[in-house]
């Protein structure tokens, strides 16, 4: 298991029980793939909705880091499951990701 892949489980592990913490750590993460995933699960279990909405723009920042899509999808996966999740419209992220034109 790579470092990148630990930190965003141990993300994934404090995240409800300490969000404050699981927020810097996945803000630590250097591998943008990872780093977008576990700011994507800290998002769910931010203290306040400000904090929330920083997380995810994060993990849309970490997303437009990457150079190919790890994934079949057109847009990052973390970050549009957590906007659905709260009610959150993503359309303005998506048009930034530089995968949209991929569909």
């Amino acid at each position: 298991m790579n470092a990148g892949t630990q930190q965003r489980d141990r993300v994934a592990a404090i995240a409800k029980t300490k969000p404050r913490e699981a927020l810097e750590l996945a803000q630590r993460i250097e591998d943008p793939w990872f780093r977008c995933q576990a700011l994507s699960h800290a998002a769910m279990h931010a203290p306040d909705q400000r904090s929330q909405k920083s997380a995810i723009d994060d993990a849309f920042s970490a997303a437009n880091e990457l150079h190919e899509p790890t994934v079949s999808s057109p847009y990052p996966p973390g970050p549009s499951k957590r906007l659905a999740w709260q009610g959150t419209c993503p359309a303005f992220h998506l048009l930034s990701w530089p995968h949209f034109d991929a569909v």
